[in-house]
């Protein structure tokens, strides 16, 4: 159960990430990058 949680809150996670228009000069690599490390968006 809690891996299905996991897989869905990293989809999401990096579809807001990738998909997101409120940070479009920021480039998504570096935006992926943070989430990553810092767990943060």
């Amino acid at each position: 159960m809690w891996m299905a949680i996991a897989i869905t809150a990293i989809i999401f996670s990096v579809g807001n990430i990738l998909f997101g228009h409120f940070n479009e000069k920021i480039p998504k690599w570096k935006r992926v990058t943070k989430v990553v490390l810092t767990g943060t968006r």
